[in-house]
C-alpha cells in the first residue's frame, strides 16, 4: 500500500512537471511567428507542443515547496508564470512582425496601394497586398535562417536562469518589453521611411499644383502616377528592406 501511494505521488509530481513545461512551451508557441498562425492546424500545434515539452522538460523536477499538496492557487500561479516566461522568449520576433505589418500598411495607404485588400498569410484579417508580400517575405527569411533553432535553444536554456517555479521579476520583464517595442518599431520605421517620405513629397506637390490651378481635378489625375511611383519605389527599395530585415532578425536571434 505504501509503495502504491509513493508511486502515485511520484507520477502526480512528474505529470505536474511536464504540465508546467507544456505551459512554458505553449507561451512560446503562442507568439512564435509561423507556428502560431491560424493556417497551422490545431492538431499539428498540439503535437509539436507535446514533443517540445517532452524534449526539454527539466530533470530536476518540481521545487520542494511545490507538489500535489499545494493549493490550486499555487499551481495556477506556477502555470501562469511558466506561460509568461515562454511568451517573453518569442515576444521580440512577434513584436517585430507586428511593427512590420503596421508600418507597411501605413506605407500602402501612403502610396495609394490600399484599395485592394487581400487575405493575410498569418492572420485572418484582410490587409493590403504590399503588407501580405512583405509579411510572407519576412516569414520565408525567418525559416531560411532556421530561426526556430535558437528559439528552441533559448527555451531549453531558460531553465538554467529561470528554474521551474522561480519568481519572475516583473520590473525587469517590463523594461525588456519596452526595449523590444522601441527596437522593433525603430527598425521597422527605417524600413518604411522611404515610402512615407515619398508620400509626403507627392502629396505636397499635388497640393501645391492644385492650389495654383484650382479648376483642375489634379487629385484624380495624379492618383495613378502616385501608385506607379510607389510601385517603382518598392521595386528599388525591397532589396535594401530585405537586407535590413535580415540584419534586424540576426540581431534579435544572435545567430552565428
Amino acid at each position: 500500500q505504501a509503495y502504491r501511494c509513493s508511486s502515485a505521488v511520484m507520477f502526480g509530481e512528474l505529470f505536474l512537471t511536464y504540465f508546467a513545461a507544456v505551459a512554458r512551451c505553449a507561451g512560446c508557441l503562442m507568439l512564435l511567428p509561423g507556428f502560431s498562425s491560424v493556417r497551422v492546424p490545431m492538431q499539428i500545434r498540439a503535437l509539436l507542443l507535446i514533443a517540445l515539452a517532452v524534449a526539454i522538460v527539466p530533470f530536476e523536477g518540481l521545487p520542494k515547496d511545490l507538489g500535489l499538496s499545494s493549493s490550486p492557487f499555487q499551481i495556477v500561479s506556477l502555470l501562469a508564470g511558466e506561460s509568461f516566461v515562454g511568451a517573453m522568449i518569442a515576444a521580440s520576433i512577434r513584436i517585430f512582425l507586428l511593427a512590420v505589418s503596421f508600418f507597411v500598411t501605413a506605407a500602402s495607404y501612403a502610396i495609394g496601394m490600399s484599395g485592394q485588400l487581400g487575405a493575410s498569410v498569418v492572420d485572418t484579417d484582410a490587409e493590403p497586398a504590399l503588407t501580405t508580400l512583405l509579411s510572407m517575405t519576412i516569414l520565408l527569411v525567418l525559416f531560411s535562417l532556421d530561426f526556430h533553432h535558437p528559439v528552441i535553444r533559448a527555451l531549453a536554456s531558460s531553465y538554467d536562469f529561470l528554474p521551474l517555479g522561480s519568481e519572475i521579476d516583473l520590473s525587469a520583464s517590463a523594461g525588456q518589453l519596452v526595449r523590444m517595442l522601441s527596437d522593433g518599431f525603430l527598425n521597422v520605421f527605417r524600413l518604411a521611411s522611404p515610402f512615407l517620405t515619398f508620400a509626403l513629397l507627392a502629396n505636397f506637390y499635388i497640393a501645391l499644383v492644385n492650389k495654383l490651378a484650382p479648376n483642375l481635378q489634379l487629385y484624380f489625375v495624379a492618383a495613378p502616377a502616385v501608385i506607379i511611383g510607389g510601385m517603382f519605389l518598392a521595386l528599388a527599395v525591397l532589396p535594401a528592406v530585405h537586407q535590413m530585415t535580415v540584419e534586424a532578425i540576426d540581431q534579435m536571434l544572435h545567430l552565428p
